[in-house]
């Protein structure tokens, strides 16, 4: 009865044992698993970064506005030579937020007729400077259209700051009914309806 009972115990250790190993090959392949899913979430992770970062309309947008910011400081440069009153930030929705003294920030939008115009005459050399090469050439179709006396003197004075920094190097045409802008100009030509 003892090696009876003996042998029944060894059985039930041989028995327990194999379940032991049993379990142990399972708990290995299940932390194989566990490491294999690990790296693959991680891989799916940096995939969807990835995937945000270039996808069609985030990337453009995103060079957009990294070129937005790095053609602040030249648009400011260019706002202070024309003696604005005002200095601009680029914000997160490819636009401009305008800072005035005394005033909180606000859109580009809206600025004053003539605030555009110099906000775009300070915008284009610094577009020319982030790109290194000369955009030759600058057309403004009556810029002064809706603008009151004010606002049109205003964009006079910074049109002949802007040709005389260019002179030489850009051409800027423009077609305009305002004769007070004439003395922004190097060369004015004067057409006529004849009847």
């Amino acid at each position: 009865s003892d090696l009876l009972s003996l042998a029944t115990l060894k059985g039930n250790i041989n028995g327990v044992t194999g379940q032991i190993d049993d379990k142990t090959r399972q708990l290995d392949v299940l932390k194989k698993r566990l490491r294999k899913t690990k790296k693959l979430r991680r891989a799916v992770g940096i995939l969807e970064r990835v995937r945000d970062a270039y996808h069609k309309t985030a990337l453009p947008q995103k060079v957009a506005q990294s070129n937005l910011a790095l053609m602040e400081e030249d648009i400011n440069k260019n706002l202070e030579a024309f003696g604005s009153p005002f200095w601009v930030e680029a914000d997160d929705n490819l636009s401009f937020l305008v800072h005035k003294p005394g005033e909180p920030p606000h859109k580009a939008e809206r600025l004053s007729g003539g605030m555009k115009g110099v906000l775009a005459l300070s915008f284009w050399p610094a577009v020319n400077s982030l790109y290194k090469r000369g955009l030759g050439m600058m057309v403004l179709d009556e810029p002064t259209a809706n603008l009151d006396e004010e606002n049109t003197l205003f964009f006079r004075d910074a049109l002949a700051l802007m040709t005389s920094q260019v002179r030489g190097r850009r051409q800027i045409i423009m077609i305009s009914h305002a004769d007070s802008l004439k003395s922004s100009c190097d060369q004015v030509i004067e057409l006529s309806l004849q009847q």
